[in-house]
């Protein structure tokens, strides 16, 4: 065993070692802020305090038309309209789909347009609502993600523009980009760059938005956000990575129940700075089967972490005896509670993929379950 006195030092010297790198984040966050306000960008959507987020679904909008300037344009309903109306949540966050979601459909695209081609620049995406469905009493950010996939970096570049700009007359201009590497089965499969697999990931996509703001191609006051995976990376040192590369916000898998994994990631993104450096925003899940449960699991390659099996169990049974919705609830409420205890989380991202989940959330609003995230809680109306 070690001496007391050695244990001490080498404590002491984890500790300066952390420091080092969290100080560098925290001055990397204070000159980007300093800059941001020179350049007349706009605050942070953190500033005010703590915030929810909505993870909305892709919708197919039409080009616009010559009559698009006087007039409001037509898209079809979203599944989430009423939701989102209800005004508790500061930004739409709406996601870039994979161009195939199996293995089998990516290899249909592969074969389409060659090992080395890139998917189309519109594949997997839609177009979003914009605010058209939103109370005109508030402004809420528009984020949109953009994925790197198997794309090329050039390919990418063009992809941030189209994403920053919108569509005139259709969506606005984004407040915020969400750069990830993307769920493309050739990038689960491992595959390299000349079969099709990934040629590039989050952190060049940030340094590459990054020069694209300071030679004016995107907006300085344009945010770049990222994602983290707590139940997964064994600490914080990626997301670290991505702050000290211009990330201004990290959005979270959800803890799913695995509490020691999550914990642990924010133990160690605190030390490291992360937490003061970047928004930190937890995601919230609301899975209502077992099925629902298993799909947030494969998508956070979680399967093997502490804590799966056992809520897995519990929501299935729960499920079984048709209470699933209100276990979902009572789950939800739980760990709302528990992130809110954790100063370092900024926000919370709740991701209702499905009719029940969506249900779910509208009973976290009318209860008050997200009053303590976001200022716009105060604005809310009644379902």
């Amino acid at each position: 065993m070690a001496a007391p006195a050695a244990l001490a030092a080498t404590r002491a010297g984890a500790g300066r070692a952390a420091a080092g790198p969290a100080r560098r984040l925290t001055r990397r966050a204070s000159s980007a802020a300093a800059s941001a306000a020179a350049a007349g960008g706009q605050p942070s959507l953190f500033s005010a305090g703590r915030v929810a987020l909505l993870e909305r679904p892709p919708a197919r909008v039409g080009a616009p038309t010559a009559a698009a300037a006087t007039t409001t344009p037509r898209r079809p309903p979203l599944p989430d309209d009423r939701l989102w109306r209800t005004g508790a949540f500061a930004a739409q966050v709406h996601p870039d789909l994979p161009a195939a979601a199996s293995v089998t459909g990516w290899a249909r695209s592969l074969l389409a347009r060659g090992a080395g081609g890139d998917p189309p620049l519109d594949a997997g995406t839609g177009g979003d609502a914009g605010d058209t469905a939103r109370p005109a009493s508030s402004t809420p950010w528009v984020v949109r993600t953009v994925a790197a996939q198997t794309r090329s970096l050039e390919t990418l570049e063009a992809r941030l523009l189209a994403a920053a700009a919108g569509t005139p007359g259709v969506s606005p201009p984004a407040d915020a980009l969400l750069l990830v590497s993307g769920g493309d089965p050739a990038r689960r499969l491992g595959l390299p760059a000349w079969a099709g697999g990934a040629r590039t990931d989050a952190v060049a996509m940030l340094r590459a938005a990054k020069r694209m703001q300071g030679g004016g191609g995107l907006p300085s006051r344009l945010a770049l956000w990222c994602v983290a995976n707590p139940l997964t990376e064994g600490g914080a040192g990626r997301a670290a990575e991505k702050v000290d590369a211009g990330a201004a916000a990290l959005l979270t898998q959800p803890p799913l129940g695995c509490w020691a994994a999550w914990e642990g990631w924010y133990a160690d993104a605190d030390r490291r700075g992360v937490t003061r450096a970047a928004a930190v925003v937890a995601g919230l899940a609301l899975p209502t089967t077992a099925a629902g449960f298993a799909f947030w699991v494969g998508l956070a390659g979680a399967g093997g972490v502490e804590g799966v099996a056992g809520g897995l169990g519990a929501l299935g049974s729960a499920a079984a005896a048709g209470q699933g919705s209100e276990f979902a609830l009572q789950t939800a409420r739980a760990e709302l509670d528990r992130l809110a205890g954790m100063p370092g989380i900024a926000g919370v991202h709740v991701m209702p993929v499905s009719q029940g989940g969506r249900g779910v959330a509208e009973r976290l609003v009318e209860d008050g379950a997200l009053n303590q995230w976001g200022r716009w809680a105060s604005q809310m109306t009644k379902i």
